[in-house]
């Protein structure tokens, strides 16, 4: 399945949404393509991306801290 289409599917999770607390608004304006407001949308980008593109987990982790201390 392409990174993409991964995203779209667990955008339609209702347990993603409630465990990480994402609204029903970010979820209906999340876009895999643009840049959301919501850090937890980013950091499910970057996991599907850093395995996408078989990234080391360290880096995908260092990834994921950068973005939620933002």
């Amino acid at each position: 399945m392409e990174p993409k289409k991964i995203f779209e599917e667990l955008m339609k999770a209702d347990e993603l949404q409630t465990h990480l607390g994402i609204s029903k608004e970010d979820v209906a304006k999340a876009s895999y393509m643009e840049v959301s407001d919501n850090p937890m949308i980013e950091v499910i980008k970057d996991v599907i991306n850093g395995v996408a593109n078989h990234k080391a987990t360290n880096t995908v982790f260092q990834g994921i801290l950068k973005k939620v201390s933002e």
